[in-house]
């Protein structure tokens, strides 16, 4: 709701006419945001709760967006290197771990995403039309999910598979996935 409130806001660095000024803006404040995270990360509970805590995020993201309207006209061409690029990214923005995470992560979602929007097999992979479905419900699934959970886990808790945490995990991600996507 914070990002909504503050878009118009944040957009003002649109307003910068020099495109090289203008990027350097946004990837100073990422970078910069990143850097004060990782001093910070303890820091207030009020402060964490509030998008200041990952503007470096949603500025990637207008970053990208200033690339797809200014640099690609909304086209951007496309080359198999940049699914090499896809295929490196895609994977790390998954098994990150410590506070160095918020300095690179924007790098590697930015790299990630470009490498969607210009490679041959990813750019078809994510323009396939069940995941561009699954991603426009991704609010409504953030915003039902916490509810569904215990719904189902009422009539599937019983159900194990082995002994461990990760095999149960697994079973009940299987079991809970399909009926989220209902």
């Amino acid at each position: 709701m914070q990002f909504y409130c503050l878009a118009p806001a944040l957009a003002v660095v649109f307003r910068i006419r020099s495109r090289v000024a203008r990027r350097a803006t946004l990837a100073g404040i990422v970078l910069l945001a990143g850097i004060v995270q990782t001093l910070y990360w303890d820091g207030p509970a009020r402060v964490r709760l509030t998008i200041l805590y990952a503007i470096q995020f949603f500025l990637t993201g207008f970053l990208l967006a200033d690339i797809y309207v200014v640099d690609w006209n909304e086209r951007p061409a496309v080359h198999w290197r940049w699914d090499l690029v896809s295929l490196l990214c895609w994977p790390l923005l998954f098994v990150q771990g410590n506070r160095g995470v918020w300095v690179y992560l924007p790098i590697l979602i930015l790299a990630g995403c470009i490498g969607a929007f210009k490679g041959v097999v990813f750019n078809g992979l994510f323009r396939n039309q069940i995941i561009t479905t699954i991603g426009g419900m991704c609010y409504t699934i953030y915003l039902l999910h916490y509810q569904l959970i215990p719904a189902v886990l009422r009539f599937s808790k019983a159900f194990h598979v082995g002994n461990g945490f990760d095999a149960y995990f697994a079973l009940q991600f299987l079991m809970y996935v399909p009926i989220l996507l209902l």
